[in-house]
């Protein structure tokens, strides 16, 4: 009878100890889950101090269609465009067509800060969430640390293709800037480097666009 009591008692025990050892485990894995999160959206933050933003005044043309540039024009009537002077209107179509280029990279380059914005906003969240977490000050479900984990494992290969177009854009931008003052004697060449350079930046919105709308899911699921 005595023995009885005895093995009902270590095995309660046994039960006890095996339900503190898989509690302990669930907070060491949801812990472990916050503090790779945070370490994932510092990475973001580095990421996107290390590949810069691009200042509008690096892509404006300085004195682009000059009072010269005009007077060349308005010297010409329509007339002269179309038939006496071939020249003077494959000029025009020229300047025109790399001022419509200029206008759409500053555009791509614009969006390209707002996507930032709302990623820096994003992962300043989450951010917070698990140092509260971590804190005890928050108590996230099962779903929500799930969550978490998900986006660890899908989110940091953007943030790596998004690194890896630094130095094309970089490179990019230098050949644009080393023509620009000469734009009415090179506008085809510097049109194709303006549109070399919005392709890069075309695919770093892509890569950012993507980070973002992940993002956006996991987070909607953890607020």
């Amino acid at each position: 009878m005595i023995k009885n009591k005895v093995v009902k008692i270590i095995i309660s025990m046994a039960f006890i100890v095996c339900a503190l050892i898989l509690s302990g485990c669930g907070e060491t894995t949801a812990n472990n889950v916050f503090k790779i999160t945070i370490t994932n959206m510092n990475k973001i933050s580095n990421t996107f101090d290390n590949v810069q933003d691009i200042d509008i005044s690096e892509l404006i043309i300085d004195d682009f269609m000059n009072e010269n540039d005009l007077k060349k024009i308005d010297t010409l009537n329509y007339q002269d465009i179309v038939t006496t002077n071939n020249a003077m209107n494959t000029y025009v179509i020229k300047i025109s067509s790399l001022n419509n280029n200029v206008v759409d990279t500053i555009e791509v380059n614009n969006i390209i800060n707002n996507v930032k914005r709302q990623i820096y906003a994003k992962t300043s969240q989450i951010k917070s969430l698990c140092n509260q977490s971590l804190d005890a000050k928050v108590d996230l479900k099962n779903n929500q640390i799930k969550s978490l984990s998900e986006l660890n494992n899908m989110i940091m290969v953007n943030n790596t293709r998004i690194s890896l177009t630094r130095n094309e854009i970089i490179n990019n931008l230098k050949n644009v800037k080393n023509i620009k003052k000469e734009y009415s004697s090179k506008p085809d060449q510097l049109n194709s480097r303006y549109t070399k350079l919005k392709t890069s930046l075309n695919t770093r919105l892509s890569y950012l666009n993507n980070m973002n709308s992940i993002l956006e899911v996991k987070h909607l699921n953890l607020f």
